[in-house]
């Protein structure tokens, strides 16, 4: 909470479900409002650089891109990831339509891959899917083998 500091606003802002900050620019963070995003400057604290109105459903994950500071990606109740350009907020670069909704949407440490945790309609489903970015049709795997929904996963770096 060393951060919070520099941010007296955060802890009155209204429903923010996710906060993240930028993977390129340690300056830059965005949070998620229901279907909406705000992107913040640690370096003008008090209001939003730009807002976002990302989603008509609750936002459930949202991720920076490794390494494009204005790229984000959101995922939401409303069955779809949508990819962003904070620069244009009126208009998503690209979306991924689901048939069910989608809890996590994360990028890969390399650049055009992104996995997707979807909320499944029966606890038996694989929901943990690797996507192409440049290629949103199909899914490049699907990771099988779990007994149980999946709902969070995270990247370990290996030691050099």
């Amino acid at each position: 909470l060393k951060e919070a500091a520099f941010f007296p606003w955060f802890f009155f802002v209204a429903g923010a479900s996710q906060v993240k900050w930028n993977k390129k620019n340690a300056n830059c963070l965005a949070t998620s409002h229901d279907g909406d995003v705000r992107i913040w400057d640690k370096r003008k604290p008090s209001t939003a650089v730009e807002y976002l109105a990302a989603h008509l459903s609750k936002i459930h994950g949202l991720d920076w891109h490794p390494d494009s500071e204005h790229i984000l990606a959101t995922s939401s109740q409303d069955n779809s990831v949508k990819f962003w350009d904070y620069r244009q907020p009126r208009k998503y670069l690209n979306i991924l339509p689901c048939q069910v909704p989608v809890w996590k949407a994360r990028y890969t440490p390399f650049s055009n891959g992104l996995v997707t945790v979807m909320v499944p309609q029966l606890r038996r489903e694989n929901s943990l899917l690797l996507w192409n970015v440049f290629d949103l049709n199909t899914p490049v795997h699907t990771f099988v083998g779990h007994d149980d929904v999946v709902l969070e996963f995270q990247w370990r770096r290996q030691k050099e």
